[in-house]
C-alpha cells in the first residue's frame, strides 16, 4: 500500500469514527447545541475540535480517536501507546490534546468577551 493510500484509509477510518460519535450525540439537541469540526484560532494559532457539546451548564469537547488493538494511556510521557499485534505506535495523548482544546477555547471565549 502506498503512503497516499495508508493516508487516506486513516483519513477515511477517522472520519468513520467521527460519524459513529455524532449519531450518538444528537440524541442531546433537544437539550444542547452541538457543534461539529470547529474550527477557531486565537493569536495567529489554529485550532480544531472534534465536536462541542454546549449545554446550560458546561461546555464538553469531545475528541474522537477511531483506533484498533489495545490501547494504553501513558500519563507520564502524555502520549496514547497502540499495540494492533505487529507493531506498536505512539500517539499525543488525546487527554492532554483536549485540554490544550479547552484552554485554548477558554482563551477565544475570553477574547471574544463570551466568558463563561
Amino acid at each position: 500500500m502506498s503512503d497516499v493510500e495508508a493516508a487516506f484509509r486513516k483519513q477515511l477510518k477517522g472520519y468513520h469514527g467521527e460519524l459513529l460519535v455524532d449519531k450518538q450525540t444528537r440524541r442531546l439537541k433537544d437539550r444542547s447545541t452541538i457543534l461539529y469540526n470547529v474550527q477557531l484560532q486565537i493569536e495567529g494559532t489554529p485550532f480544531q475540535m472534534d465536536t462541542v457539546i454546549i449545554t446550560t451548564y458546561a461546555v464538553y469537547i469531545i475528541e474522537i480517536k477511531n483506533f484498533d488493538g489495545i490501547l494504553i494511556f501513558d500519563t507520564f510521557f502524555n502520549q496514547l501507546i497502540r499495540h494492533n499485534g505487529s507493531k506498536e505506535e505512539g500517539f499525543r495523548s488525546p487527554i492532554t490534546q483536549a485540554t490544550t482544546q479547552a484552554d485554548l477555547l477558554k482563551q477565544w471565549l475570553h477574547r471574544h468577551h463570551l466568558i463563561l
